[in-house]
């Protein structure tokens, strides 16, 4: 139900929630998760903030670009 409310947390924090480990490897979990539950916007922060953790400048730099030419307004 979280994932379907707009106060959903975001993907990584899904993921890394310790809550889960019980069942993150479950053929059901992977089932769960190929439902498309983020926007295309949401998955690409998601990669850029990857990208910045990890100390991946080029790739940051290349996803911030990527998602700055896709959002409009």
């Amino acid at each position: 139900m979280n994932l379907l409310s707009r106060y959903r947390k975001s993907e990584k924090e899904v993921l890394l929630d310790p809550a889960f480990t019980t069942i993150e490897y479950t053929p059901e979990w992977r089932q769960f998760w190929k439902k498309e539950w983020f926007t295309a916007l949401e998955t690409g922060i998601s990669e850029l903030e990857y990208y910045i953790a990890a100390g991946k400048k080029r790739e940051a730099a290349d996803k911030l670009s990527e998602l700055a030419g896709n959002v409009q307004g």
